[in-house]
């Protein structure tokens, strides 16, 4: 049986019973009680008569329900934090200090606490104060009326002692045996004989751990100066440099660079392969902005605490650039929900949610980019596909088209043409509408010898560089495609005749049937 008090906020059960004799805890027997005897005398009469045989029946002793009525709680102390300079507090082989300081302000006076032996900076004021003013007012269930039974004060369950401020007298707290139906503890103080039986919730505080204090903020993050501004939007981190992740799922490690060749697409993977980056605003969001943390491991990250949490060799390592500054971060899975994690010029090994790392058991194809072409339609002049000894050239442009009326805004209207003739612009962008949903299927690639099957160029009309993208034939299922030269992956073969089919039916002036 877990024997540790709980917490004030996660509340008790009000409807418990105590065990223990009703003499010892000033109780009165309930009203309606003879006539309960009664009936249990009748049952038990007719029961002997039924069976037709003598019973000796064993008396067993009634327990009473207890209620607590409010003459009988029982004010324990009724002081405040500001009322202590220090207090000690022992449970177990565990001894905490807690110590108060005051700045004296211009016109008050502020008391601040923390624990004795710790870096303040680590430490959470607000819960060390909370913790002395749950303990300097505490109100009992009852005043217990035998102070000579054994309660269990020789061997304490805890104990606080409290050092007054001023001409506040300090005492002592010692908590004893729980009560047989586990609602609450004896308790007693230096301040008089009286013996007490109090609530869990009233001394939770006292089997707090020094963890309970740290001071629990975001882990990690940057912040908006004048130096990297520009990285920022709305007050968000929007873009980094580079991230580069390691680990159990990264043997070799993956690169993300910024992709200033590239307007539509933002960042590049140069290792383990050259690829474009797909989605990875999740690194961005949780490195780059702080991770929120759900607690503390360890105040201590020294080389012999990274071990014992399995950081000397964590099963992710990310680093992310951001102008001048970077931060690594190292995270090891505890279990299936949590897991600890540090970052470098941070102090203390946080307890970090798995959900708040939704990247943790991805790998370098989860960010390959899923589609072989990406370019945007606005920045394309020419489409020039080449297959089977065919060449399909198209030319594309957009005319603005002046508002007929004042406050109207002009319209752009897209263009393309073939071989000198114009095409509907409408079933042209179904078409290049079906290049961009082709996907993936694979990333498997393999080295292939010849020529491409098929090319398809891209040349932009913003001056960045021609986009090639070639097909060699993998299997009877599946092409590979090539981007500038770098195996990127397979497509189905499904996709890949879609894509020439499509091409030559748009370069013939035919209707598309797709949506």
């Amino acid at each position: 049986m877990d024997n540790t008090p709980e917490n004030k906020t996660q509340g008790t059960n009000t409807e418990s019973t105590i065990f223990s004799a009703p003499k010892e805890h000033d109780d009165k027997p309930k009203k309606g009680s003879g006539r309960i005897k009664k009936i249990v005398a009748a049952f038990l009469s007719v029961a002997i008569l039924i069976g037709g045989t003598v019973a000796v029946i064993k008396l067993i002793p009634v327990i009473e329900e207890t209620v607590i009525d409010s003459d009988k709680s029982a004010v324990v102390t009724e002081l405040s934090s500001d009322d202590f300079e220090r207090v000690t507090l022992k449970n177990g082989d565990k001894t905490l200090v807690l110590v108060s300081s005051i700045t004296e302000g211009k016109d008050s006076s502020t008391v601040t606490w923390t624990l004795e032996g710790y870096d303040a900076t680590l430490i959470d004021s607000y819960y060390v104060k909370q913790t002395v003013s749950e303990l300097a007012s505490i109100t009992a269930l009852r005043k217990m009326k035998n102070v000579d039974s054994d309660y269990g004060f020789d061997k304490p369950k805890a104990t606080a002692v409290f050092e007054g401020r001023g001409e506040t007298k300090g005492f002592t707290i010692t908590v004893g045996n729980e009560s047989p139906d586990t609602r609450g503890f004896y308790l007693k103080t230096t301040l008089s004989e009286t013996v007490y039986l109090v609530e869990n919730t009233e001394i939770a505080e006292l089997f707090n751990d020094d963890l309970h204090y740290a001071l629990n903020n975001n882990l990690g993050g940057f912040e908006q100066n004048s130096d990297n501004g520009d990285y920022f939007a709305d007050g968000s981190l929007s873009t980094y440099d580079t991230i580069v992740v390691s680990g159990d799922n990264f043997p070799v490690p993956m690169k993300v660079v910024k992709n200033d060749d590239d307007s539509y697409i933002g960042f590049q993977i140069i290792t383990p392969m050259n690829r474009y980056a797909y989605e990875t605003k999740d690194f961005l969001t949780a490195f780059g902005q702080g991770l929120t943390c759900a607690g503390i491991y360890s105040y201590d990250t020294s080389d012999a605490s990274l071990k014992k949490f399995g950081l000397d060799n964590p099963f992710m390592t990310a680093t992310i650039t951001v102008g001048k500054e970077s931060l690594t971060y190292k995270i090891e899975k505890v279990d299936e929900t949590y897991a600890a994690v540090v970052c470098d010029g941070f102090p203390m090994i946080r307890k970090v949610a798995l959900q708040n790392l939704p990247f943790i058991d991805d790998d370098a194809t989860d960010y390959y980019y899923k589609t072989p072409i990406v370019e945007n339609i606005k920045d394309v002049e020419n489409i020039i596909l080449e297959s089977g000894g065919q060449r399909y050239e198209f030319k594309l442009w957009y005319e603005t088209v002046k508002a007929e009326s004042e406050g109207e805004e002009d319209e752009e209207v897209f263009h393309v043409s073939y071989g000198g003739k114009e095409l509907d612009g409408a079933n042209f962008k179904k078409y290049y509408m079906q290049l961009l949903g082709i996907s993936s299927v694979d990333f498997t690639t393999k080295n292939i010898s010849g020529a491409y099957d098929t090319v398809m160029t891209f040349k932009h009309n913003n001056g960045t560089k021609d986009t090639v993208i070639g097909f060699k034939k993998y299997s009877e299922q599946r092409w590979q495609y090539y981007i500038d030269d770098v195996a990127s992956g397979l497509i189905s073969s499904t996709d890949y005749s879609k894509l020439v089919d499509y091409t030559k039916k748009v370069a013939a002036g035919e209707k598309l049937d797709v949506a």
